[in-house]
């Protein structure tokens, strides 16, 4: 018996699934919301022929794909809509890659509603996100980036946004040069280790709200406190622990930290493998911080 005969992919109301590596064998999910993907390793016709048989898919959560690249360069692999789709959160594996002849998976992939983007990682953009348009793109959540080393004019170009979230990410005095998004509102900056100054957003920038994490105090009154959330959470799935993984089995209390505490998901058949869930752990922070950019 294969995966795919499994009473799993045979519920009508499967809502939220995450899945390691191989996708050739999840079949259609018509009802399917969620698909959290690691280590997505696929060609062309395998990415395309799984993401147009979930019709209904909102939140599409790729944690470090692996590139694969057919083995004829020359190939054409035209672009396809997901319009159901309004949320993305990407991380790679690759940083670089060695030809700029090559296509990643995801330059055929266009999200014409998508309304928030999440990208994790030094990763450049390899056509993955330029020259597409996403009229309805609200909120872009950056998390773990070095913009001192990585042009940041890609991240500028999303000019509709109106949420900047970003998550110990370095640099940032280079990503608000030249006043980019006209129509920022909020800015939610949960900074790196070292120290980070915070004043020139709040000079060049003096209508957008600053939130920044409980434990980081300051007395300006644009600034409020909110702890950082994404879709891709560092917690939900801990590097290195898949193989250990019994996919039998399911996560309560995982899926209610997901859900934020609704415990009313059973009868919407969410599934979640069982994880080691590694504790994220914070260093103390001095009361007298400089918030320096």
């Amino acid at each position: 018996m294969t995966v795919t005969h499994t009473p799993l992919f045979r519920c009508d109301g499967l809502r939220f699934l995450a899945f390691n590596g191989c996708i050739a064998c999840i079949p259609p999910l018509k009802d399917l919301a969620t698909l959290h993907l690691y280590h997505l390793h696929a060609k062309y016709p395998e990415f395309r022929m799984l993401i147009q048989g979930l019709p209904n898919l909102k939140a599409l959560i790729l944690q470090e794909i692996m590139d694969d690249f057919d083995d004829d360069p020359e190939k054409s692999n035209p672009p396809f809509e997901a319009t159901s789709i309004r949320s993305l959160s990407v991380s790679f594996v690759n940083d670089y890659l060695v030809s700029s002849h090559e296509k990643p998976l995801l330059c055929s992939l266009l999200l014409p509603n998508l309304e928030y983007l999440e990208i994790t990682g030094d990763r450049r953009d390899y056509g993955e996100f330029s020259g597409k348009d996403y009229p309805h793109l609200k909120t872009l959540h950056l998390r773990e980036i070095n913009f001192e080393s990585i042009d940041c004019t890609i991240y500028q170009s999303f000019r509709k946004i109106t949420r900047l979230e970003m998550h110990h990410v370095t640099g940032v005095g280079i990503l608000f040069e030249g006043t980019p998004w006209p129509l920022l509102e909020t800015v939610v900056y949960e900074p790196p280790p070292e120290k980070a100054k915070i004043s020139p957003l709040l000079v060049y920038r003096p209508n957008v709200q600053l939130i920044l994490p409980e434990r980081y105090q300051n007395a300006e009154n644009q600034v409020a406190h909110d702890p950082l959330r994404g879709l891709l959470n560092p917690e939900l799935f801990a590097r290195g622990k898949w193989d250990d993984l019994d996919d039998t089995q399911f996560s309560d209390e995982l899926l209610e930290d997901y859900y934020g505490g609704d415990s009313d998901y059973e009868d919407n058949f969410e599934y979640e493998v069982d994880y080691n869930e590694e504790e994220d752990e914070y260093e103390e922070e001095d009361d007298d911080w400089d918030y320096n950019f």
